[in-house]
């Protein structure tokens, strides 16, 4: 009875079986009475009975359940797959949004080097403007510091004159004797200013 293949009761022996237990006398309770013996194998019986009828209900909902198993599993996997994509996905869109803040950041940078290069090529500019203007006054500076500086020992050399000889006399004197030594200092070529 321990090896009995319960799940594969041929209909035959299975209406057989439906013909006994239907019988009062196959009533557990009345074989008690008779055999304690009897009443295990009858119980059993009745069990085989009740059970095929189960099993003839159970087994469409076992082979519906391992068909839905068999589904789930693959919608599972399907599943696992599609979520494996998406974390890929979702890796390379984090992998190009951190391009994208380092692209931005880089932007930036160069936006602010770019102004802060502007900036000082402006004041480059205002700088040289500046010393394009001094330059011209500096030129215009040496050049007259040329000439003074040319003319100095003339000028030196008429005024030691001037004020060693011609403290005595009038203006008027002392300017015609200077224009006389200002024409020789010409003729002699000494430089002055005068």
């Amino acid at each position: 009875l321990k090896n009995f293949d319960k799940d594969n009761i041929s209909d035959s022996k299975l209406k057989k079986l439906r013909k006994l237990t239907a019988l009062d006398s196959m009533d557990p309770a009345a074989v008690a009475k008779v055999s304690k013996a009897c009443t295990s194998l009858c119980m059993w019986c009745h069990a085989m009975d009740i059970y095929s009828d189960v099993a003839k209900e159970v087994e469409p909902k076992r082979k519906r359940l391992a068909d839905m198993s068999k589904t789930l599993d693959e919608a599972m996997a399907l599943l696992a797959s599609k979520q494996a994509d998406l974390k890929a996905v979702e890796d390379r869109v984090a992998g190009l949004q951190k391009q994208l803040e380092d692209a931005q950041n880089e932007s930036e940078r160069l936006a602010k080097e770019s102004q802060l290069t502007k900036n000082r090529l402006q004041r480059a500019e205002t700088l040289t403007l500046g010393l394009k203007d001094e330059y011209i006054r500096w030129k215009g500076s040496v050049g007259k510091l040329d000439n003074q500086l040319r003319d100095l020992i003339g000028d030196c050399f008429l005024s030691a004159a001037v004020v060693s000889y011609l403290g005595p006399f009038t203006g008027d004197y002392r300017a015609e004797i200077l224009a006389k030594w200002t024409a020789m200092a010409s003729e002699l070529e000494i430089p002055c200013s005068a």
